[in-house]
Parts: C-alpha cells; sequence; structure tokens
C-alpha cells in the first residue's frame, strides 16, 4: 500500500477550490440546472443543460399583459367636436370600463367614462388649427392600462343655423277671481322646446314651459295655463311664444272681457 501526504500548506490550497466547486454546484441544482463544474482558477462554474420543466424566464414576465387599443375618432358639428373612444383589451373578451383622461400640453380637456368598452365627449371649444390630445386610459381589473396620441384639426364653423317659423292660437276659458285660463297650441315645423307666456299689456300674467317633442315635420302641442287676477272690462291679452334655437318666435293679440 503506497501512501501519498500532503503538506498544511498544499491541503489549504485546495480546500478552497473545491468547497467553490460544491457551492456552485448546490446552488445550479437548487435553481432546476444542472452544471458541469470546471475549475477555472476561480471557482466559477459553466451550464451545460436544463433539467425538464426548469423555468429560464425571468418570474413575473409571463404575468405581464400588453396594453389595451385605444381607437379615437372626432366629429366637427359646427363649432362643437365630439370624441369617441374604444377600448379593446388585447386577449379579452371581458368590456372595458374605468375612465380615460383628455390633455393638451398641460391643459385638462375632460375625463371620458368608459362603459362596455365605449365613451365619448364633447370637448371644450378649441381655436382653429391643428391640437394634439394625449389620452390616458387607467385600466380596470380586466383591463391593462394604455396611452395614446391623437391629432385633432379643427376647423372654421360655417354651418348656418335657419329657424324653422311658428304660429300660435288661443282659446280662453273666464274663471272667478277675476282670472282667465287659456289653452295656448303652438305649430312648427321642427322640435319644439321653449316657453309660452301671456301679457296683460306689459305685464307678465302667465308663463309655462312646453316638453320637448321628438322628430321633425309639422309638430304641435296645447299648453294649459290660468293667469293672476286681472281688472274687470276688456283686457287685451298677448301670448307669445318665445321660440327656441331651432325656432322662431311668434305672437298673437287677443281681446277678452274680464268679470
Amino acid at each position: 500500500m503506497i501512501l501519498s501526504f500532503m503538506s498544511d500548506a498544499e491541503r489549504k490550497s485546495v480546500a478552497p477550490s473545491r468547497r467553490a466547486t460544491r457551492t456552485a454546484l448546490t446552488t445550479a441544482l437548487i435553481g432546476g440546472l444542472v452544471f458541469a463544474p470546471t475549475m477555472l482558477g476561480t471557482g466559477a462554474v459553466t451550464a451545460v443543460a436544463a433539467l425538464p420543466g426548469a423555468v429560464s424566464a425571468p418570474v413575473g414576465l409571463a404575468d405581464q399583459k400588453p396594453p389595451s387599443k385605444l381607437t379615437v375618432t372626432s366629429k366637427q358639428a359646427g363649432g362643437t367636436i365630439t370624441l369617441s373612444i374604444l377600448v379593446e383589451a388585447v386577449g379579452s373578451t371581458v368590456p372595458a370600463g374605468g375612465v380615460i383622461t383628455v390633455m393638451e400640453g398641460g391643459d385638462w380637456l375632460g375625463d371620458v367614462a368608459i362603459v362596455a368598452g365605449r365613451g365619448s365627449k364633447v370637448l371644450p371649444k378649441l381655436p382653429q388649427g391643428e391640437h394634439t390630445l394625449m389620452l390616458n386610459y387607467t385600466g380596470d381589473a380586466n383591463t391593462p392600462a394604455a396611452q395614446t396620441w391623437y391629432t385633432l384639426v379643427v376647423t372654421a364653423d360655417t354651418s348656418t343655423h335657419v329657424k324653422a317659423s311658428s304660429r300660435v292660437k288661443a282659446s280662453f276659458t273666464r274663471l272667478s277671481k277675476h282670472r282667465v285660463k287659456a289653452k295656448v297650441t303652438v305649430t312648427t315645423a321642427a322640435k319644439l322646446t321653449g316657453w309660452i307666456e301671456i301679457r296683460d299689456g306689459s305685464k307678465l300674467v302667465a308663463k309655462r314651459t312646453i316638453k320637448s317633442l321628438a322628430g321633425a315635420g309639422t309638430t304641435s302641442t296645447s299648453v294649459k295655463l290660468t293667469t293672476k287676477k286681472l281688472k274687470k272690462g276688456k283686457r287685451k291679452l298677448t301670448i307669445r311664444y318665445l321660440g327656441s334655437p331651432t325656432v322662431k318666435a311668434a305672437s298673437k293679440t287677443y281681446t277678452v272681457r274680464v268679470r
């Protein structure tokens, strides 16, 4: 039997190198990799294979979702500009919700509520020319956040507003205590809104609003009003429809005897 001995100096020089190799190999096995321990003089090791099922991507990247897709359109009608926004979550079938903030430079132009993936916003009046808008979507529980820019060109308001004509007529019923009840009918060829009033000379003695009627074409509605207390005798009562942004005003005067 041949025995070999190492001096204390030799054992001290070899031991650190072996310990470094064992430590590196143990760490590699825990991480799911098999390493071939190659002595490089500094205790380094070289990876040669991965165990089946080992994860090589950094933790968390697989859970990241791409940002949502924002589709922006605009419509200018006269001096009014409306933004319409569609929010789509990439790879999701759940309709988006949440809020989009609209900015131009450092100016806040408003927030857009997103319901079932869609939202719209009437913008504040903007000067003519090109505007670069930044839209920031904060996302929701199912939809990732996103940000986009939209170039908006504001043109001059060339629209002309032609109001429809209107006419009024009334019938009266005398009441006690010197009051008069009037049934006033307004007829026009547009959507009808606004106010009706009755004046005794210059004095306002009755006033009532007209409820909106949908649609166009010859449209009429009747409103009943009761005057304040009037002086006895013949009174000249003027029925006035005050008009609206789309309908001209109209008036007619009647002579009524108050008892």
